[in-house]
């Protein structure tokens, strides 16, 4: 499958998946802060922590960019 493909795939069927997952009440929350009222609300529910780094804008100054280093020489692909 090429890329075009995978992605005009991934434009049909991402309007869907978000729908039944609003009807089955298990939406993904996007706010870490939010996390122990969902915990509350959802005490039988098992949850899975998605760990996916991603890039994200660093200081220009030095000093306070290595705050933010990783370690990691290049981005993942």
């Amino acid at each position: 499958m090429s890329q075009g493909q995978a992605n005009d795939w991934i434009q049909r069927l991402t309007p869907i998946l978000q729908a039944t997952l609003q009807v089955e009440a298990v939406l993904p929350e996007r706010e870490p802060a939010k996390l122990e009222q969902v915990l509350a609300d959802y005490d039988l529910l098992e949850f899975t922590i998605d760990g996916t780094q991603r890039r994200r804008q660093r200081p220009k100054d030095n000093v306070v960019q290595k705050a933010y280093y990783s370690g990691k020489k290049k981005p993942i692909p």
